[in-house]
């Protein structure tokens, strides 16, 4: 019996460092995809430019600019256009926490009650993300601002 809890815990300790890695491998993706699309914008506004000199047709509609750098938190979070980081929120309900920290079950319904609809598994992707920036970290179930 004692042997298979043994399998059960070094699975879950497996599974937490995968997740952990693909959390960070999720990370680097999206902010590659952001520098392409911000570079793509960018040379398409050039072609444009440069075809609008030579008076050829432009075949696209760039904005002659390139756009506005996204507003981020203070924990370099992207704020979403409806005005609400969920995981600056988040991370402001395990500073309210404190010391008693929170349960991803806590923080689900805390979103919820705050109207901020997200899949249970999004809780977990947030903690993680908190976790990587050494914003916050896990202790025996339950999670707490850093140095909390």
């Amino acid at each position: 019996m004692l042997d298979f809890i043994a399998q059960l815990e070094q699975r879950v300790q497996n599974t937490k460092l995968e997740l952990g890695a693909a959390e960070k491998r999720s990370a680097e993706v999206s902010a590659e995809v952001e520098r392409l699309t911000s570079a793509v914008t960018a040379y398409e506004s050039a072609l444009a430019a440069e075809k609008r000199m030579r008076g050829l047709p432009a075949d696209t509609e760039q904005p002659e600019v390139a756009p506005e750098p996204e507003a981020t938190d203070l924990l370099g979070h992207r704020k979403p256009t409806n005005g609400i980081n969920k995981t600056a929120f988040v991370h402001d309900l395990l500073i309210k926490a404190g010391r008693a920290g929170l349960t991803g079950d806590d923080v689900y319904r805390a979103l919820e009650k705050a109207s901020l609809r997200v899949h249970r598994n999004y809780v977990y992707n947030i903690m993680g993300r908190l976790k990587l920036t050494g914003a916050a970290e896990q202790r025996d179930g339950r999670y707490y601002v850093k140095g909390g």
